[in-house]
């Protein structure tokens, strides 16, 4: 069985990246290993985000596609609860916007974050 470990996102403003991902999500910083040049976001005790600062490699390595953006469209999380979480988003003046889907009983809220990182957060049971 496949499971999710994490994620790594290259950000021009990791510090930016990492503030926007702990008011939304709820991840706290943690630990890094040794040797790594990069910032772990912790869900419990499992580092799931992985932010590192972009260089002009990395830039010039994703063959002119803009920011290093490609095929992924956002990065799905959840439980959450849809009205706690509307709050918490409106207290944090940040835009998004919801969607469902009625037959799995499931409320999505989209939000975007600095460098066009897009989050889907998922409410079951909040149809």
């Amino acid at each position: 069985m496949v499971e999710f470990d994490h994620i790594n996102i290259h950000a021009d403003n990791p510090e930016l990246v990492a503030e926007f991902l702990i008011n939304v999500l709820g991840v706290k910083l943690g630990p890094i290993p040794d040797g790594f040049a990069v910032t772990w976001l912790y869900a419990g005790d499992q580092a799931i985000i992985h932010i590192r600062h972009r260089t002009a490699e990395d830039i010039a390595a994703s063959q002119g596609i803009d920011r290093g953006r490609g095929w992924i469209d956002h990065v799905a999380f959840g439980p959450f609860d849809f009205d706690d979480t509307v709050a918490k988003l409106d207290a944090l003046k940040l835009s998004y916007k919801t969607s469902g889907i009625a037959s799995l009983g499931l409320r999505q809220i989209f939000v975007e974050g600095p460098e066009g990182i897009k989050l889907e957060l998922k409410c079951p049971n909040a149809v």
